[in-house]
Parts: structure tokens; C-alpha cells; sequence
């Protein structure tokens, strides 16, 4: 059962086993489109302008997947 197993790994696809890949999906998505909009309002030119900006943004995003993160009692407490 296990040889079965092997021959099949390189058919698996190659993507992390998170539960969080979808809302990481979603922070990110909505990240680029607030910065699309403040990048069409300020009429910048280069990415560099809105820099400061999306590393807050992305700060932000980070910050409250990780509160999700905290809530998961299987991380909090791993077994022995």
C-alpha cells in the first residue's frame, strides 16, 4: 500500500496544505485592488510612489491572518 502511495506523489499537485491559503487568497486580492484605486486616485506613474502604502496594507493584512491563526486551538496547543 505504501509503494502505491510513492508512485503517485509526483501526480500530487505542488501547493501548500493550509486552511488558510484561501482567506491569504482573498487579503491578497483585496490588497491589490484597494492599491489599484489609490494608485488611479493619487495618478501615479510608478510603483514606487504607492510603495509605503502597500507595505501598510500588506501589514494589515498579515496582522489579521494572523489573529485567525491564533484562534486555531490545534496550533495554540499541540499535542504531546
Amino acid at each position: 500500500m505504501g509503494r502505491l502511495y510513492l508512485q503517485q506523489a509526483p501526480h500530487v499537485p505542488l501547493r501548500p496544505a493550509s486552511p488558510y491559503i484561501g482567506t491569504t487568497i482573498l487579503m491578497m486580492n483585496n490588497v491589490l485592488t484597494q492599491l489599484i484605486h489609490v494608485a488611479e486616485l493619487r495618478h501615479c506613474t510608478a510603483s514606487e510612489q504607492i510603495l509605503p502604502e502597500a507595505r501598510h496594507m500588506l501589514d494589515q493584512a498579515q496582522g489579521l491572518l494572523l489573529v485567525e491563526m491564533r484562534r486555531n486551538v490545534f496550533l495554540n496547543h499541540p499535542s504531546p
